[in-house]
């Protein structure tokens, strides 16, 4: 995996100058994890199976008598977290 630096010169009002190392990510493939590299092909599918098990969750909480729309909203940004959630909530009845 090639991680690409670049520099960058900032001046300041003293006139010195101090360099900067920026590390820049150019595809999702260069993404990693210290000793988890993550496989750009892999990114579609879990964020498919992400949403998934959001919507189950929703529909899990809708049929407590939650409200579906939020628990949409939660279940896609809370993934797995919102489905256990919504397993332990109580019936609304």
């Amino acid at each position: 995996m090639a991680w690409r630096s670049k520099q960058f010169n900032l001046r300041h009002s003293n006139r010195s100058s101090q360099q900067i190392h920026i590390t820049g990510v150019s595809t999702l493939s260069e993404i990693a994890i210290p000793g988890l590299p993550i496989d750009s092909s892999l990114i579609l599918p879990l964020m498919v199976l992400h949403l998934i098990i959001g919507g189950i969750a929703a529909v899990v909480a809708s049929r407590k008598g939650r409200n579906l729309g939020l628990w949409i909203a939660i279940g896609a940004i809370g993934g797995t977290p919102s489905l256990i959630a919504a397993l332990l909530l109580e019936d609304k009845s």
